[in-house]
């Protein structure tokens, strides 16, 4: 794989939530990021806009792979989700999946009905 450094986080989270819109219920986007975005959109503006229509009821959570809490960058990054986090090693990153996943178990995520219930 030849990576091109290009980071489309606005493009990728437009996709996510079309995907999730026509269900109904909460909805949840874990987004992994290693950068800003760099492909022109305004990701924390569509994150604002999301966050501000409750029949979506969709959540953002974000986990910067490399970041300094502390940096500029990360604050660029930091503002697509409900929660937000770093992992600079393997970890910090089962930490920061172990904290959307308390997060996110709301009791009735997932909901399988066997057609065979006998089973």
């Amino acid at each position: 794989i030849m990576p091109i450094g290009r980071t489309p986080l606005n493009d990728s989270m437009e996709a996510a939530i079309d995907d999730l819109k026509k269900y109904d219920g909460p909805k949840r986007i874990v987004i992994f990021t290693d950068g800003k975005e760099t492909c022109g959109g305004d990701p924390c503006k569509l994150a604002k806009k999301v966050e501000q229509n409750p029949k979506l009821d969709i959540k953002i959570f974000v986990v910067g792979i490399g970041f300094d809490p502390r940096s500029k960058d990360y604050e660029k990054v930091k503002c697509l989700g409900n929660f937000s986090t770093t992992a600079n090693n393997e970890e910090e990153l089962f930490d920061a999946v172990s904290k959307i996943s308390n997060q996110i178990k709301t009791g009735n995520n997932l909901q399988v009905i066997s057609p065979e219930p006998g089973d």
